[in-house]
This record gives structure tokens, C-alpha cells and sequence, in this order.
């Protein structure tokens, strides 16, 4: 712990839940954080997010699982008022490390002092308003490990890992990527190398491949980061082997994390998760020629993650 942070701000090793976007972090993330002895934020610190207070409203999820809402696609709750909810939420990071978090991959790179600060500080609230003893968080995009690890240094991360192909595809359909630029440049700074802007060039900036390179060079650097770590503290999980057996999964997850099993975890994913393999839509979205593409400028890394 850095000199000066105050003791009671000391949070115990934070879980952090990262990996590319569409690559089914949402999922696993909200049946992991239905565990009893997690706080998180919620649906009312992303709205709220200079206000951890409302985390009490969380507590809420405690004591049922009808209690604990969901994203959308996982069925929302349908009351008037939204039941509380685990969710990415950058407008609470934003607010310890300004914009930076949100749009740049921070390979390697350190935290200041101030920064190890605010982010301690906010998570030490966010358990102590939702009564719970440790923390976890999704952050998708770059995983950002060092940047997180010299905040952090006794965290735990957990790594989503999907079929690229697939990572890809989802992301070319969803509206958010096309409308705020991903067709055009590359949706992180500081992350792609030269030789991925010349792979990009020598397919005339096509916007699958542009798509395809981010996803590539956020699992190798991912690797390259978690390696400098304790490798007890980093786990890959793959997106298809929570779809096959969800509970195992979890489960492992849960070891890995240093908590106890829990029947509200299982119970949760029985009634209210919807596990559901999506990953036959590449190969039906996508022609030929897309996938032989995808195969040639991402192939490498896919295989190494034991895609073929």
C-alpha cells in the first residue's frame, strides 16, 4: 500500500472482469457479481456517479436475486423504478483519471499518486455503502492491467477471452461502433503499432480489418501485461466454455477469486441469466471472403487463444 493512503481506504483484492468488447464480459460479469460478499457499481453510480452513496440502494440485491436487475438483452427489469444492477461504468473512472481511462490503452503505464487515491478511495465507498467486503468491476476494451495493477497491486483479473471472428462480427453490426467512428480510425489511442497501421493500409482501411487489428492487439498486449504480473492474480475464461457448463465456470471464477461458492450465484444463473451461444453468427453474417480475411490478418492470436 502506497505511503500515505489512509488504512481504511485499503481495499482487498479488487476482481477485475476485462476483456474486448461483444466478447461476452456482460454476461458472465452480472452471474459472478450476484456473489454475496461483492459490491459493485451499479446502474445508480453510472447515472449518479460523483454520488457512491446510491450504492446503497444495491443492497437491495442482497437479499433476493428479484431484487438484482440486469442489461437489457438479459431482461431489464420492467418495474418503474430499475432494480440495481452490476455495469461497466466509466463515468465513475472518469471522474479519478479523466478521459484518458476511457479512450487509451495505457500499456504499461502508471497511475499517479493522486490517481491510486481517487480510485482507492471510490471503491472503498462503494463497499462500505453496499456493506460488502470486496470489490469487482468490468472494464472492457484495452485491459489495461498495469494501469490497474499500480492501483491495485493485490488485484485479481479476469480475462474474457472470444473467437475474434466472432468479437468482430458483433461489433461491425452493433449501431455505437459505425456511429461514433469505428469504421474510420482506431477506437483507442496510443495502442496500435506501426505495423498494424501498415496491415490496415494494405487493405485500403478496410473497416473490418481496422475492427479486426484493435481486437488483435488488445489480446496481445493483454498477455504481455498479465505476464509481468503474479500469474496467480491474471485468468483467461472463454466466452464458449461459460455457455457449455455456466455454473463450472463460475465456480472456477469464484475459486480463482478467493471467495466461497455460492448457492445465490448458481440460483441466479438458473433463473435469470441467459446463457446462449452466439457465436454461429459469424459464420452466417459473414461471407467467404470476410472470413478468409479476418483468418489472414487475425489468425495468429486467434489460435493462440485456441480458436482455429
Amino acid at each position: 500500500m502506497p505511503e500515505g493512503r489512509p488504512a481504511l481506504s485499503r481495499v482487498d483484492r479488487p476482481i477485475f472482469f476485462i476483456g474486448a468488447p461483444r466478447s461476452g464480459t456482460t454476461i458472465i460479469f452480472e452471474a459472478f457479481s450476484a456473489h454475496e460478499d461483492l459490491a459493485w457499481f451499479s446502474n445508480y453510480t453510472h447515472k449518479f456517479p460523483r454520488y457512491p452513496i446510491v450504492s446503497v440502494i444495491s443492497r437491495l440485491a442482497a437479499f433476493s436475486n428479484e431484487f438484482m436487475g440486469s442489461k437489457k438483452q438479459n431482461g431489464e427489469s420492467k418495474f418503474r423504478i430499475p432494480r440495481p444492477y452490476a455495469i461497466e461504468c466509466y463515468p465513475a473512472w472518469d471522474l479519478c483519471f479523466g478521459e484518458k481511462f476511457r479512450f487509451d490503452y495505457l500499456i504499461n503505464a502508471q497511475a499517479s499518486e493522486s490517481e491510486q487515491e481517487k480510485a482507492t478511495h471510490l471503491a472503498y465507498r462503494v463497499m462500505r455503502y453496499q456493506g460488502k467486503p470486496r470489490f469487482v468491476a468490468k472494464i472492457t476494451g484495452p485491459t489495461r492491467i498495469s494501469y490497474l495493477n499500480s492501483i491495485f497491486p493485490d488485484a485479481l483479473f479476469i480475462h474474457v477471452v472470444r473467437d475474434g471472428r466472432a468479437v468482430v462480427n458483433s461489433l461491425m453490426k452493433v449501431s455505437w461502433w459505425k456511429k461514433l467512428g469505428g469504421y474510420e480510425k482506431p477506437w483507442w489511442r496510443n495502442g496500435l503499432t506501426d505495423e498494424d497501421v501498415k496491415v490496415c493500409q494494405g487493405y485500403d482501411n478496410s473497416p473490418i480489418v481496422l475492427t479486426a487489428i484493435q481486437w488483435r492487439r488488445i489480446m496481445l498486449v493483454a498477455r504481455q501485461e498479465a505476464a509481468a504480473i503474479d500469474p496467480s492474480r491474471y485468468i483467461e475464461v472463454r466466452y464458449e466454455d461459460a455457455l457449455r457448463d455456466p455454473i463450472s465456470c463460475i465456480d472456477k471464477l469464484v475459486d480463482f477469486s478467493q471467495l466461497p461458492r455460492s448457492k445465490k450465484v448458481h440460483d441466479y444463473i438458473r433463473t435469470k441469466s441467459a446463457f446462449k451461444d452466439m457465436n454461429f453468427k459469424f459464420s452466417k453474417d459473414l461471407k467467404t471472403r470476410d472470413i478468409n480475411l479476418l483468418d489472414e490478418v487475425i489468425g495468429d492470436v486467434n489460435c493462440r487463444f485456441g480458436y482455429v
